[in-house]
């Protein structure tokens, strides 16, 4: 028996230490992160009914997923025909502990916004995902102790509803009741499990969409090979990553010219942050640059400098990169002229400019060294302020950078050279499923929606020969970027360890089209690899209403990062792609610059990332990870010398894309030793170049770091990835069940 009558339900998340969190159960109906501070249930609407769980009044499982240590529940309830009028259903559920929390059997009513239909059936059985970690625990807490609603810090940003009989306000369950239920779950999840906490959840195939987050800001989709559909799916799909997306340090302004060549004397207002809470006279200033991303998405927290502060004294900086998040400039009007001040010299002058401000209003930073660090497109610019303002950056950390391969010119010769790293990543973690890939997607390649692969087995009506590019598109997308985001925690997809969730689905497959079912489920967050697959879902077709790339990142990339990595040879995992063409990096004709045509030599003259120019920089670190196809295209040949100030590579199996960045707020120690590893490396050198080993701090330096171990921890910075298939494989057969985090796309050409 169902009841009829319509109420709604919203749960509010009291942040107290910006905490976000995942609710795994009931079903949500999405994510949006942009509005997640606009409660009581975001821009979600709440007579939406599209997703909706028959919810037992004799008991339902709550699973939460938690990524902070100390956070307060309340759930809140207004009448449908009262919707502003919310009332306390029961008493606030303070939670401490990072992982997951679960309440088998709560009755009667749900927690969140979610859409509910009222079962008297019996009590909803207990999924085996319904656990609480060890480290988690809860209480009742009082009303009192809550912030007001009003003041919420963090809302939760799903939207559901549920039945029940009109002017009915289930009662409290008691204190001791939900004191025992969470103290008595039988499953545990392993540590690093729960430290790696997770992201926010939609449903396979969901019909919200949202903007896209990763640990170090907004992350962007575009594939030349794929055209119109890679211009469609540029941003997409369902979450937000386990890592802080508020920062608890301010955000400031700071004057910047727009043009810094003098031509123009109009300024604007630059955001920034700057923590200054561990800084010692004289120490470092760890500056973070910016990339395409505003700082409110890229809290300074999340990146491994954090972790550093104290033992070295340093200040904390990062700068918004000019035309992203909120420092544009007020004459922007979307024209071409009003995009003329995003140039490469702006930028830099830009960083110039914010270091000097630093050492000038900092006291005791007037002498300060600025080391600076960034990752991917934020990995070139630290790489090319250190190679072009040596006076203002002391050392740089530059990760993920591309070295090579610049320019639409057919004549570059190492524009197939990040896929053949690709092919390589798969081959190395099985060659049995890297033939059945290949195999399958050289079928796939050129059909159209009359020719059906058997077994692909597609949800409802056939897609159109419009439509049906989207699914192939999909596909080529999930191979690159299950290797290049093959992280511990939910990030890009569902699981885990996606790279090796996708071998290992492969393996099981049986015919071409049971192969390619699984990265287009992958790509919808579908759990169950033998139900059909939405085709039409916002995931595959790209078409999100609302969400869309700033076009600032399209315009420098015409103007002067060209970047091409996206052209496969014949023979390759993938199917080939303009193999004796031009490879178009600019979406828009008319942004190009006057040097945009030039030959790959000359960007590489341009940039500063030529082989000789790298190799005459002196405190340059450049680093890639295994899983990363961009060391193909980012590893420049360097003299091997024993001397510390000199540039070089650092390579390191088994991490995916930018992960040394990662801090351990993010991926605790101990989830991948190479990580722990390359951290103390860059560590290590960090204390050299800031003559923290010179002979009249020898005996009283510390000489071996908190987290440092042994030589043999060092050298584990280049193990095989079989240490992390190992790990990965373990922790996705815990995890693989769970479907969460954001599904995001990163923009390489």
């Amino acid at each position: 028996m169902q009841l009829s009558v319509i109420l709604f339900l919203c749960s509010s998340l009291i942040a107290l230490s910006n905490a976000h969190f995942v609710l795994q159960s009931p079903v949500s109906l999405g994510y949006y992160d942009v509005a997640e501070a606009t409660g009581p249930c975001d821009t979600f609407n709440l007579t939406n009914r599209d997703n909706v769980t028959s919810w037992r009044v004799a008991g339902y499982p709550v699973h939460v997923l938690t990524t902070h240590n100390k956070v307060v529940f309340e759930y809140r309830v207004p009448l449908l025909n009262d919707t502003n009028t919310w009332v306390n259903i029961i008493p606030p559920i303070q939670e401490t502990g990072v992982g997951d929390f679960c309440l088998p059997a709560v009755p009667g009513y749900p927690p969140w916004c979610a859409a509910i239909v009222f079962s008297t059936d019996n009590a909803a059985p207990v999924p085996p995902a319904c656990r609480k970690s060890s480290d988690v625990a809860a209480v009742v807490t009082s009303y009192a102790s809550t912030v007001p609603f009003g003041t919420l810090l963090v809302t939760s940003s799903i939207s559901m509803s549920m039945s029940m009989p009109t002017g009915t306000i289930p009662a409290s369950t008691t204190a001791t009741a939900f004191q025992n239920t969470t103290t008595t779950q039988a499953s545990k999840t392993s540590s690093a499990s729960a430290s790696a906490a997770t992201t926010s959840k939609v449903v396979s195939g969901a019909e919200t969409g949202i903007k896209i987050q990763t640990i170090f800001g907004w992350w962007t989709l575009s594939a030349a090979i794929l055209g119109a559909w890679m211009a469609l799916a540029t941003l997409y799909c369902a979450g937000t990553i386990a890592a802080q997306s508020t920062s608890k340090y301010p955000t400031y302004n700071f004057t910047q010219q727009v043009d810094h060549s003098g031509n123009n004397s109009a300024t604007f207002n630059q955001s920034y942050q700057l923590v200054t809470d561990f800084f010692r006279a004289g120490g470092p200033i760890l500056f973070l640059q910016g990339a395409e991303q505003g700082i409110s998405s890229s809290p300074i927290e999340n990146d491994i400098i954090m972790d550093w502060a104290e033992e070295l004294g340093a200040a904390l900086a990062v700068l918004e990169h000019r035309f992203f998040g909120t420092s544009i400039p007020e004459s922007f009007d979307g024209s071409l002229a009003s995009f003329a001040p995003l140039s490469l010299d702006n930028v830099m002058e830009d960083a110039v400019s914010f270091i000097e401000f630093i050492q000038k209003s900092v006291p005791g930073a007037a002498n300060s060294k600025a080391i600076v660090t960034g990752g991917s497109y934020g990995g070139n610019l630290a790489l090319v302020f250190r190679v072009k303002h040596p006076e203002t950056f002391y050392g740089s950390f530059a990760s993920a950078p591309l070295t090579e391969s610049f320019g639409p010119l057919a004549s570059n010769t190492d524009k197939f050279r990040a896929s053949e790293a690709l092919s390589n990543i798969y081959y190395d973690a099985s060659t049995l499923a890297a033939q059945r890939i290949q195999s399958a997607m050289l079928q796939f390649y050129g059909k159209n929606c009359t020719e059906a692969i058997p077994d692909l087995n597609l949800c409802g009506p056939a897609p159109n020969a419009t439509q049906f590019p989207a699914l192939y598109g999909a596909s080529i997308s999930t191979y690159r970027y299950a290797a290049l985001f093959n992280y511990p925690i939910p990030a890009v997809y569902a699981p885990p360890y996606p790279l090796q969730y996708l071998i290992n689905a492969t393996l099981a497959a049986s015919t071409p089209g049971e192969v390619l079912r699984i990265p287009l489920a992958m790509t919808n967050w579908q759990e169950d690899l033998s139900e059909c697959v939405n085709w039409s879902s916002p995931n595959i077709t790209g078409q999100l209403a609302g969400v869309s790339i700033a076009d600032s990142w399209f315009y420098l990339q015409c103007q002067y990062y060209p970047i091409s990595e996206s052209a496969v040879p014949p023979g390759d995992l993938l199917p080939p792609t303009d193999v004796t063409t031009r490879v178009e990096v600019c979406s828009n004709p008319e942004w190009e610059s006057s040097i945009y045509n030039s030959s790959n030599e000359f960007w590489q003259q341009y940039l500063g990332t030529a082989d000789e120019i790298v190799d005459n920089t002196t405190r340059l670190l450049i680093l890639q990870g295994g899983y990363d196809r961009d060391q193909g295209v980012g590893m420049p040949n360097l003299t091997l010398t024993d001397d510390r100030q000199h540039s070089r590579v650092i390579f390191t199996s088994g991490l995916g894309h930018t992960e040394d960045m990662f801090g351990e707020s993010v991926l605790p120690r101990g989830v991948r030793p190479q990580l722990d590893a390359v951290r103390d490396t860059k560590l290590e050198y960090l204390k050299q170049w800031l003559g923290m080993y010179d002979a009249a701090n020898l005996w009283n330096a510390t000489t071996v770091s908190s987290s440092t171990s042994s030589s043999s921890s060092a050298s584990s910075s280049s193990t095989s990835t079989s240490a992390s298939w190992k790990i990965g494989y373990n922790l996705l057969n815990m995890l693989v069940g769970l479907v969460s985090s954001v599904f995001l796309f990163h923009l390489f050409a």
